[in-house]
């Protein structure tokens, strides 16, 4: 059985090209740190988002919602991914700081931002506290970038008439006015109770 994912981020069929992203972004200097790492964007230029299929990668689907979240936190690690790596250097090569927040403070800021995938009630399950988060800061303390990882996981109906399970990630980078709204969205002591340390 053949499973398709679409490239349907935020309202957007196609990624635009990667060119255009940056031209159209307010922070072009991550945008263009970040864009080689996703094949796709959004229809908000201050925003990429990197869809990875988690089952694919474990190389099987999940017998439930549980168990697809305790497998991931038991062999996953995104700070050291990547991308993650390139979003941390890009920061401080421009003479910003990166703290790291523990998974409380990723709920909070993922649910002040809107979520890049659908959910059909029944059918998919999310989660925005499965990995901690990044926020980069400028010497004053202002916010100017945020990393996310949010979760979605799929049910999926099979010939045996059981279900299986499949689970997929989303890195959200979001950077511009959409990262300086959440100045306002979070509250200090969930900032200062979350923090782990600077990167």
């Amino acid at each position: 059985m053949a499973i398709i994912v679409t490239g349907l981020i935020n309202g957007c069929m196609e990624a635009p090209k990667p060119q255009e992203h940056i031209a159209k972004s307010s922070d072009k200097y991550m945008m263009k740190s970040l864009i080689k790492y996703v094949k796709w964007g959004t229809n908000n230029p201050d925003i990429i988002v990197k869809k990875v299929y988690i089952s694919g990668i474990k190389g099987h689907t999940d017998r439930s919602v549980a168990a697809a979240y305790s497998e991931y936190k038991s062999k996953f690690d995104s700070i050291s991914e990547n991308m993650t790596s390139g979003y941390i250097q890009a920061a401080k090569k421009r003479g910003n700081v990166v703290k790291l927040y523990k998974h409380l403070v990723s709920d909070a800021l993922s649910k002040a931002t809107p979520r890049s995938f659908s959910i059909e009630r029944g059918y998919d399950w999310y989660s925005y506290s499965l990995d901690p988060s990044l926020v980069e800061y400028t010497k004053d303390g202002n916010i100017v970038s945020v990393m996310l990882q949010k979760h979605k996981v799929s049910s999926m109906k099979m010939m045996s008439g059981g279900k299986a399970y499949l689970h997929y990630r989303y890195t959200e980078i979001i950077t511009g006015k959409s990262a300086r709204k959440l100045e306002y969205a979070i509250g200090n002591n969930t900032l200062s109770n979350g923090f782990i340390r600077n990167m």
